[in-house]
């Protein structure tokens, strides 16, 4: 008899959960759903992958290329704190039930080398510190201090 009540109340009450895929959950302004990325604002320095916890995230920067495992990532944002060319941001919805799992791909536009930065060696073949003309020092003891540090890097 003490287990009728709860039972009748329960049957003719409303249910107490949604229909997920058909009735939309309500969403809250700072909550934090699908990781998105603005791959044109990208410069693929790989700062989202090395801090990601679960390590969802991979970045290729030789092909301009942002991936990454909605089914792996726990949604913790720190990627986004640490991006510093803020092109990953999140959506206050969350991911759409799927079958499968996926990775997410994402391809960006090349980068241009920037001018005035010092070559690597595997830029340059025969392996010396080049410098293009708009990064040459001003004045004359700057000029023999970068002399000296070209001399003693193409020792080696």
């Amino acid at each position: 008899m003490y287990m009728l009540n709860t039972v009748l109340r329960n049957l003719f009450s409303k249910p107490a959960t949604r229909n997920y895929p058909f009735v939309p959950s309500h969403t809250f302004p700072r909550m934090r759903g699908k990781l998105l990325i603005h791959a044109d604002k990208c410069n693929f320095c790989r700062l989202c992958q090395v801090r990601c916890p679960v390590l969802c995230i991979s970045v290729d920067p030789q092909q301009s290329t942002w991936a990454y495992d909605p089914f792996e990532c726990v949604s913790c944002g720190i990627c986004i704190d640490v991006c510093p060319s803020d092109c990953l941001f999140m959506e206050n919805k969350p991911c759409a039930p799927s079958p499968q799992k996926y990775r997410s791909h994402v391809q960006g536009v090349p980068r241009p080398k920037a001018a005035g930065r010092a070559k690597r060696k595997d830029d340059v073949a025969d392996g010396s510190a080049e410098v293009d003309a708009a990064a040459k020092p001003q004045t004359a003891d700057a000029e023999k201090k970068t002399k000296q540090n070209n001399k003693i890097t193409t020792k080696k």
